[in-house]
């Protein structure tokens, strides 16, 4: 029981580090994007 918890603990962990990966790659790229598209 323990080790299943410790898993998805893990699991949760990993996942929060990949949504926070995901939208600093998504709010660089609205950067880059977004003073482009100001300029049209």
């Amino acid at each position: 029981m323990f080790c299943v918890g410790n898993y998805l603990n893990k699991r949760n962990v990993s996942l929060v580090i990949k949504q926070k990966i995901f939208a600093q790659s998504i709010s660089f790229v609205i950067k880059i994007i977004l003073p482009d598209t100001m300029k049209l």
